[in-house]
Protein backbone atom coordinates (compact mmCIF):
# COMPACT_ATOMS: atom_id res chain seq x y z
CA UNK A 1 0.00 0.00 0.00
CA UNK A 2 3.00 2.22 0.91
CA UNK A 3 4.79 1.63 -2.57
CA UNK A 4 1.43 2.85 -4.23
CA UNK A 5 1.03 6.01 -2.55
CA UNK A 6 4.78 6.76 -2.97
CA UNK A 7 4.49 5.67 -6.68
CA UNK A 8 1.41 7.96 -7.13
CA UNK A 9 3.19 10.65 -5.48
CA UNK A 10 6.47 10.44 -7.94
CA UNK A 11 4.10 10.17 -11.02
CA UNK A 12 2.43 13.42 -9.89
CA UNK A 13 5.61 14.87 -9.31
CA UNK A 14 7.09 13.83 -12.74
CA UNK A 15 3.66 15.19 -14.41
CA UNK A 16 4.24 18.48 -12.95
CA UNK A 17 7.54 18.40 -13.58
CA UNK A 18 6.57 18.58 -17.37
CA UNK A 19 4.29 21.14 -16.99
CA UNK A 20 6.05 23.32 -15.57
CA UNK A 21 8.76 22.68 -18.37
CA UNK A 22 6.89 23.65 -21.17
CA UNK A 23 4.68 26.73 -19.36
CA UNK A 24 5.58 30.45 -21.02
CA UNK A 25 6.60 32.92 -17.73
CA UNK A 26 3.22 34.00 -17.16
CA UNK A 27 1.46 31.88 -14.77
CA UNK A 28 -1.53 32.63 -14.96
CA UNK A 29 -4.07 35.30 -16.28
CA UNK A 30 -7.54 37.06 -15.78
CA UNK A 31 -10.34 38.47 -17.44
CA UNK A 32 -13.19 39.87 -15.57
CA UNK A 33 -15.24 41.58 -18.34
CA UNK A 34 -15.86 40.82 -21.41
CA UNK A 35 -13.17 42.66 -23.84
CA UNK A 36 -15.79 43.24 -26.23
CA UNK A 37 -17.60 45.26 -24.21
CA UNK A 38 -20.56 42.51 -24.50
CA UNK A 39 -22.31 41.16 -21.41
CA UNK A 40 -21.16 37.58 -20.82
CA UNK A 41 -24.99 37.16 -20.35
CA UNK A 42 -24.94 37.78 -24.07
CA UNK A 43 -22.79 34.73 -25.30
CA UNK A 44 -24.58 31.22 -26.25
CA UNK A 45 -21.74 29.34 -24.46
CA UNK A 46 -18.39 29.18 -22.77
CA UNK A 47 -15.79 28.57 -25.79
CA UNK A 48 -17.08 32.00 -27.02
CA UNK A 49 -16.02 33.73 -23.85
CA UNK A 50 -12.57 31.59 -23.37
CA UNK A 51 -11.85 32.66 -27.18
CA UNK A 52 -10.74 36.28 -25.62
CA UNK A 53 -8.17 34.44 -23.13
CA UNK A 54 -4.90 34.52 -23.79
CA UNK A 55 -2.85 31.58 -23.72
CA UNK A 56 -6.07 29.25 -24.62
CA UNK A 57 -6.28 27.68 -27.67
CA UNK A 58 -10.39 26.79 -28.28
CA UNK A 59 -10.85 24.77 -31.36
CA UNK A 60 -14.50 24.44 -32.03
CA UNK A 61 -17.73 25.74 -30.38
CA UNK A 62 -20.82 25.10 -28.27
CA UNK A 63 -20.66 21.69 -26.18
CA UNK A 64 -18.19 19.89 -28.70
CA UNK A 65 -15.34 22.93 -28.53
CA UNK A 66 -12.06 21.73 -27.39
CA UNK A 67 -10.14 23.88 -25.22
CA UNK A 68 -5.75 23.22 -24.74
CA UNK A 69 -3.72 25.96 -22.48
CA UNK A 70 -0.55 26.65 -25.07
CA UNK A 71 2.44 25.85 -23.31
CA UNK A 72 1.06 22.74 -21.73
CA UNK A 73 2.12 19.58 -22.76
CA UNK A 74 0.99 15.76 -21.41
CA UNK A 75 2.84 12.31 -21.92
CA UNK A 76 -0.56 10.66 -21.29
CA UNK A 77 -1.20 12.95 -24.60
CA UNK A 78 -4.61 14.52 -22.89
CA UNK A 79 -3.95 17.56 -22.95
CA UNK A 80 -7.44 18.94 -21.52
CA UNK A 81 -7.64 21.53 -18.89
CA UNK A 82 -8.93 21.09 -15.46
CA UNK A 83 -12.22 23.34 -14.84
CA UNK A 84 -12.72 24.85 -11.46
CA UNK A 85 -16.64 26.64 -11.05
CA UNK A 86 -16.15 28.69 -7.54
CA UNK A 87 -13.56 26.41 -5.51
CA UNK A 88 -15.90 23.02 -7.45
CA UNK A 89 -13.82 20.57 -9.43
CA UNK A 90 -15.94 19.73 -12.57
CA UNK A 91 -13.47 17.67 -14.11
CA UNK A 92 -11.80 18.04 -17.17
CA UNK A 93 -14.72 17.75 -20.17
CA UNK A 94 -15.26 20.96 -21.81
CA UNK A 95 -19.28 20.10 -22.72
CA UNK A 96 -19.38 19.49 -18.59
CA UNK A 97 -18.04 22.94 -17.65
CA UNK A 98 -20.33 24.23 -20.72
CA UNK A 99 -23.16 23.30 -19.04
CA UNK A 100 -22.83 23.87 -15.34
CA UNK A 101 -21.62 27.52 -15.67
CA UNK A 102 -23.96 30.05 -15.85
CA UNK A 103 -22.40 32.72 -18.62
CA UNK A 104 -24.41 35.89 -17.15
CA UNK A 105 -23.19 35.08 -13.64
CA UNK A 106 -19.70 34.79 -14.38
CA UNK A 107 -17.55 37.39 -12.42
CA UNK A 108 -13.89 36.22 -13.96
CA UNK A 109 -11.92 33.39 -15.72
CA UNK A 110 -8.12 32.69 -14.69
CA UNK A 111 -6.10 30.25 -16.44
CA UNK A 112 -3.32 28.55 -14.31
CA UNK A 113 -0.62 27.59 -15.23
CA UNK A 114 2.29 27.92 -13.01
CA UNK A 115 3.17 24.09 -11.08
CA UNK A 116 3.26 26.40 -7.92
CA UNK A 117 -0.29 26.74 -8.18
CA UNK A 118 -1.06 23.56 -10.03
CA UNK A 119 0.03 21.12 -7.13
CA UNK A 120 -3.21 22.31 -5.34
CA UNK A 121 -4.88 20.47 -7.66
CA UNK A 122 -3.20 17.67 -7.88
CA UNK A 123 -2.67 15.21 -10.84
CA UNK A 124 -6.45 16.16 -12.19
CA UNK A 125 -4.94 19.46 -12.71
CA UNK A 126 -1.62 18.57 -15.08
CA UNK A 127 -2.74 20.05 -18.03
CA UNK A 128 -3.76 23.65 -16.40
CA UNK A 129 -6.37 24.78 -14.47
CA UNK A 130 -9.54 27.26 -15.97
CA UNK A 131 -10.68 29.05 -13.01
CA UNK A 132 -14.57 30.13 -13.15
CA UNK A 133 -15.57 32.91 -10.31
CA UNK A 134 -19.40 33.72 -10.82
CA UNK A 135 -20.93 36.61 -9.09
CA UNK A 136 -22.51 35.53 -5.86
Amino acid sequence: MKTMKLFTIMLTILIMSACSSTSNTGSSSNITKSKSGRSYASYTNLADILRQQMGLVVKGTGATAEITIRGMNSISLDTRPLYVYDGVQLGRSYARANSAVNLATIKSIRVIKDLSQLTFYGSQGRNGVIYIRSIK
